[in-house]
């Protein structure tokens, strides 16, 4: 029966810590792009400035998918406090995960800003520019992959430093 509340706990950890990271994605960017506002051109139904959204919602998932999955499998923390602490290293990974994955992207997109200094990404998102949407979506993705892995080897780190 303790595995089974385990892992009823785990997924309602990881629901509320995806929507966490999905709104946080989206503030985020939505403080670097000062120029625009997502709200206002969502309703207004900017599908570009949706997709460039919709990928860093689907990055950070990505991104922090290694981060929620906790090995237990040299663990010897007694069962009594083994869902706590199964909870505690797992919360602190998607922690990391997250302000890794945030960092990222916002760096990728940046650097490709400066990259590419003929267009005005944000500038031709916010005219709803579909072509320039979906190569940031792209690259948004690519950067997701590229870091997926990096967290994975830092949530192992963490899980057998503190498990």
């Amino acid at each position: 029966m303790a595995p089974v509340l385990l892992g009823v706990a785990q997924l309602v950890v990881a629901i509320l810590l995806a929507v966490l990271a999905a709104y946080l994605g989206v503030f985020l960017f939505e403080r670097t792009t000062r120029t625009i506002d997502e709200w206002a051109e969502l309703q207004k139904g900017n599908l570009s400035v949706g997709m460039v959204l919709g990928a860093i919602a689907v990055a950070l998932a990505i991104i922090l998918r290694p981060a929620t999955q906790v090995s237990i499998i040299n663990w010897d923390v007694g069962n009594k406090f083994l869902p706590f602490h199964v909870l505690l290293i797992e919360a602190m990974q998607i922690l990391v995960g997250l302000v890794l994955a945030v960092a990222a992207i916002w760096l990728a997109l940046c650097l490709f800003s400066r990259l590419t200094g003929q267009i005005d990404e944000m500038a031709e998102i916010k005219k709803d520019n579909r072509g320039v949407a979906t190569l940031l979506v792209g690259v948004i993705l690519a950067v997701a992959f590229l870091v997926a892995s990096a967290v994975e080897s830092l949530a192992k780190v963490i899980s057998s430093f503190l498990g």
